[in-house]
């Protein structure tokens, strides 16, 4: 039983490091338009890039995780 405490243990923490990542990229981003004249298409892209970024991470950690053993 403790098990499944510490699997929703790192599931939470997980998914709070991933909004907490999405929350300070777009709290930067009139910060990023303003130092670098970057239009709304430019800002689309760093959105974009770390949407890719999480995307790409998923698979690798899927495949770190052992398939169930089948009866």
């Amino acid at each position: 039983m403790a098990r499944k405490w510490w699997t929703l243990t790192a599931v939470c923490v997980g998914v709070f490091m991933l909004l907490l990542d999405v929350t300070i990229v777009n709290v930067a981003l009139p910060d990023i338009q303003n130092r670098f004249h970057a239009s709304l298409s430019d800002l689309q892209w760093v959105i974009d890039a770390q949407e890719r970024t999480h995307d790409d991470a998923a698979p690798a950690e899927d495949s770190t995780i052992p398939a169930p053993a089948r009866p």
